[in-house]
């Protein structure tokens, strides 16, 4: 694993939040570890490709709800999907 600072970015985060988490503890270095992958075979590159046009297909389903419960007005008050579980 390999240790990369990330100080600059971490101070102006923190004076940025500073009003709002005083609490909060970014951390001075971030570890990351380097894989090395093994080229797919061209199966797992169909399974792959299928598995994105799926997800794809689900944001898009998902957007298309999104929009007809928008201009249908269907979601009341407050969206039941936006209500926490907790």
């Amino acid at each position: 694993m390999t240790d990369i600072p990330i100080r600059g970015q971490t101070d102006a985060i923190r004076h940025q939040l500073s009003t709002d988490c005083t609490d909060f503890d970014l951390p001075q270095n971030v570890s990351v570890e380097v894989v090395e992958l093994e080229e797919l075979t061209e199966e797992e590159q169909r399974d792959r490709s299928h598995l994105e046009r799926k997800v794809e297909r689900a944001f898009y389903e998902a957007g298309k709800a999104l929009m007809e419960l928008r201009d249908r007005r269907l979601y009341g008050i407050e969206p039941s999907f936006l209500k926490s579980p907790f």
